[in-house]
């Protein structure tokens, strides 16, 4: 996918694609998902091998093709949260910022299983999992080289502001 594909690429309209997000070190709960979701008639396009500079070109085409998006929202995402998946993270929000057409999996949750994530997909339910949750773990996650640049430059433009108090706010 080039560029202009992306930026035309319809937000996952009658498509049977589901796209998302997940650690690299969760291919086993990878490997279970995909197995289920292709019973069920959907291709998983989460599984790329395209890891050159423009990585991030063709994960995004593939989420706007997606009708559904997936996050493996395990201990190892939790415990491993990379610039990559926060970058991720904040393009999957920008798309569902409801929470609508995402499934958050979590494979630690007791009853949420490969299983379920099926079952779901076949009585055509569009989100599972909790939202705010991950919502929240992502706001609270960003990346220190990302939040870094931010609150120095908010932390000088305050400095030259009156009344501003120096009060700095991550993004």
């Amino acid at each position: 996918l080039n560029q202009d594909e992306v930026l035309r690429a319809p937000q996952g309209q009658g498509s049977n694609k589901i796209h998302g997000s997940m650690s690299s070190k969760d291919w086993k709960e990878l490997c279970l998902l995909l197995s289920e979701i292709q019973r069920t008639g959907y291709t998983c396009t989460i599984v790329s091998d395209y890891q050159h500079d423009n990585w991030k070109l063709v994960w995004k085409g593939k989420l706007n093709l997606s009708f559904i998006d997936i996050i493996i929202f395990s201990e190892n995402y939790k415990n491993h949260f990379t610039k990559a998946l926060y970058y991720e993270a904040m393009e999957i929000l920008q798309k569902h910022p409801e929470g609508r057409h995402l499934y958050i999996y979590d494979p630690d949750v007791r009853g949420m299983g490969p299983t379920v994530v099926r079952a779901m997909l076949e009585d055509g339910i569009h989100c599972l999992g909790n939202f705010g949750e991950w919502k929240i773990f992502v706001a609270s996650n960003a990346p220190i080289s990302i939040v870094a640049p931010v609150v120095a430059e908010s932390a000088n433009n305050n400095e030259s502001q009156p009344g501003s108090g120096g009060g700095v706010t991550p993004p």
